[in-house]
């Protein structure tokens, strides 16, 4: 508090007023040592000493809680604490009344942090999203990438929940994947959203662009995909297992944000590998051949078909001679 004078609204004392009550001769000083048989005197003003500056005009007060202040308790209690300042502060204080420390720093962090991560996510989408679609030539980009790489987000992030905040896998005994008793630490999902956006769309990319060389070369939709998966697949899986176990070693930390961190991630790349690029991006590319690839243009005569290039691979492997495949009016 800030000001020459301390106390509450309706008895209030005057800062130079208590080196006078603490000197050891004093009535006040005297009746304390009576009374209690301890130099209450010199001890309160070596404490005075402590929290009052040298001009007498601001005091500083420690708050002991009866609780970690490293819990979620503690946003509970600074907001009421700021409720408190509000309400008890006359006008001639305004703005002479602060709150800090570590954990009122922490907390300020987290509010302003978390008020700004929508506008992250919606920055990180449009800027990508509309990258990839100018990359591709596909106004449909957009709408797909929200199925294939949002969609798949939120289920990772909500298996992780159910892990780390309602105890899915406590029955297991493993400390690492163990529920909290606040679940995630508050800076997790900012650090690890990003990153798994970028994992995702690492495989996205190269199994995308992969699907259009095929299409645009002449090969009916089915055919593309199904070419492009059998073409890559090792290399998507290959590449996701690696990352998973490079990702999954941190598991074996003793740290819990560290431990939460390496969830997300290992769960997410596994998702993306073995579940979106092997199933959800062909499921959803196969829908609709025009609009994947609007407003670009693709071959829409003499295609190849899926048939076609199955029967002239298995005619190379048998050793066959077969006329090369006629792709896009080549």
């Amino acid at each position: 508090a800030e000001g020459n004078e301390i106390g509450t609204k309706h008895s209030w004392i005057r800062f130079d007023e208590v080196p006078v009550l603490l000197k050891p001769d004093s009535l006040a000083c005297k009746g304390f040592r009576f009374l209690t048989h301890e130099d209450f005197c010199s001890l309160y003003s070596f404490s005075w000493g402590k929290s009052v500056n040298k001009e007498q005009t601001a005091t500083l007060i420690t708050i002991i809680l009866p609780f970690s202040p490293f819990t979620s308790r503690i946003e509970t209690f600074i907001r009421d604490t700021y409720d408190v300042l509000d309400e008890f502060k006359p006008e001639k204080y305004k703005d002479r009344l602060h709150l800090c420390g570590i954990e009122v720093g922490f907390v300020e962090d987290m509010t302003i942090s978390f008020g700004q991560f929508p506008i992250l996510i919606a920055i990180t989408c449009i800027v990508v999203f509309s990258l990839l679609g100018v990359m591709l030539k596909s106004a449909f980009v957009v709408i797909r990438l929200t199925l294939t790489v949002l969609l798949p987000l939120a289920s990772v992030f909500g298996l992780a929940v159910v892990v780390y905040q309602y105890g899915a896998l406590d029955w297991t005994g493993i400390a690492q994947v163990s529920s909290y008793e606040d679940g995630f630490y508050w800076y997790v999902p900012l650090l690890c959203f990003t990153m798994c956006i970028g994992l995702a769309l690492d495989y996205d990319v190269l199994v995308i662009s992969r699907i259009r060389e095929h299409r645009v070369a002449g090969y009916e939709i089915r055919a593309a995909i199904i070419k492009s998966i059998w073409e890559i697949n090792t290399t998507v899986v290959c590449a996701g297992m690696i990352m998973a176990l490079a990702f999954g070693g941190l598991l074996l930390s003793s740290s819990a944000a560290v431990n939460q961190m390496s969830w997300l991630l290992t769960t997410s790349v596994l998702f993306d590998t073995f579940v979106v690029q092997m199933i959800a991006v062909p499921a959803i590319m196969s829908l609709a051949d025009w609009l994947s690839w609007w407003p670009g243009n693709v071959p829409t005569g003499k295609l190849v078909t899926l048939e076609e290039e199955v029967e002239h691979h298995n005619r190379n492997l048998q050793g066959i001679p077969v006329e090369p495949l006629s792709l896009n009016g080549v």
